[in-house]
């Protein structure tokens, strides 16, 4: 195996393409909660429907998180 520090490098540079991948996943379930409040708005979603999408989508919005950015950030402060 390489050396340590080549270790901790690479296992940063794959922490960051994580967090980077959620936070793209993350905006993009936004989106898609903004254009559902719209097209519910404008009548093309019954209410039920919309309030059960929205439910799913924010559930999904929960789970889009990285554990190890998470716990990095609660010990720097």
């Amino acid at each position: 195996m390489g050396p340590k520090w080549l270790e901790e490098v690479l296992a940063i540079i794959s922490l960051k393409d994580e967090v980077s991948r959620v936070k793209k996943t993350r905006d993009e379930v936004q989106q898609k909660l903004r254009r559902m409040a719209k097209a519910f708005i404008d009548g093309l979603f019954p209410k039920e429907e919309y309030h059960r999408q929205k439910r799913l989508l924010e559930m999904e919005l929960e789970a889009l998180v990285v554990p190890q950015a998470n716990a990095a950030r609660k010990q720097a402060s």
